[in-house]
């Protein structure tokens, strides 16, 4: 099959695909307490378990971050204390901790900076 076809099954459960294709790829960089863990999460999420839309990053030595070639959209960032990720195994944690994350909207190309403290599950 020729890279970029995409063959689906008659037979196969019903699925959204969603397919975004851009020459202009966002960048979201900032930082935050070395150590952290930063979550970047698409909003709204669109699955059931919220946790299959989440990006994952550990804080560099000097508490940066950068995530790049982000499609255009809207996205919830927040960070984590270094011993505070485990926790959002937790009952409903990612949820409370998605609803109070900062807002953030890429548009194509732009390149935002943000700095975050981290929150506690």
């Amino acid at each position: 099959m020729p890279f970029g076809t995409l063959r689906v099954s008659g037979a196969a459960m019903a699925h959204k695909i969603e397919v975004v294709v851009d020459d202009k790829p966002a960048t979201l960089t900032g930082e935050t307490k070395p150590g952290s863990q930063v979550v970047l999460a698409r909003w709204p999420t669109r699955t059931l378990d919220p946790r299959t839309s989440l990006i994952t990053m550990d804080a560099a030595d000097d508490g940066k971050y950068q995530f790049v070639d982000l499609a255009p959209t809207e996205y919830r960032i927040f960070a984590l204390p270094s011993d505070g990720a485990r926790l959002l195994n937790r009952p409903g944690a990612l949820d409370r901790m998605l609803q109070s994350a900062k807002k953030v909207t890429l548009s194509a190309g732009s390149a935002q900076t943000g700095n975050l403290d981290p929150l506690r599950p």
